[in-house]
């Protein structure tokens, strides 16, 4: 949901988090988002948005935006929609390019949601 939230922003921020995910950059979404940058999928960029910082260098306000990978992803999961009814989709196991992914810790991570 990260990633899908980023992407239909004009500027590409994962934050702040959507209120699906609690609006609050909580340790679960530190978390995801740490292993999102490990996998390429999201990057560190300036930001002058107080409700998009990430964390701060001095007086340097650093927010994340998504990647063209991370772009690519979600593109992924979009092309597994089903045509068998309004809002369905193909069943992802899990794994990369699904849309489901796990994180070092065991979490499982959606990062793509398409709703009807």
């Amino acid at each position: 949901m990260l990633l899908s939230a980023a992407i239909n922003r004009p500027d590409g921020s994962l934050l702040p988090p959507s209120a699906a995910l609690g609006g609050e950059l909580s340790e679960r979404i530190r978390k995801a988002i740490t292993d999102l940058m490990r996998r390429g999928l999201a990057e560190e960029r300036a930001t002058i948005q107080a409700d998009e910082v990430w964390r701060e260098e001095g007086d340097r306000r650093i927010g994340l935006v998504i990647t063209d990978a991370g772009r690519s992803a979600i593109a992924a999961e979009s092309g597994k929609e089903t045509d068998k009814g309004a809002g369905e989709t193909t069943a992802a196991t899990g794994g990369p390019g699904t849309g489901h992914e796990t994180t070092e810790s065991g979490e499982r991570l959606v990062l793509a949601h398409r709703g009807s």
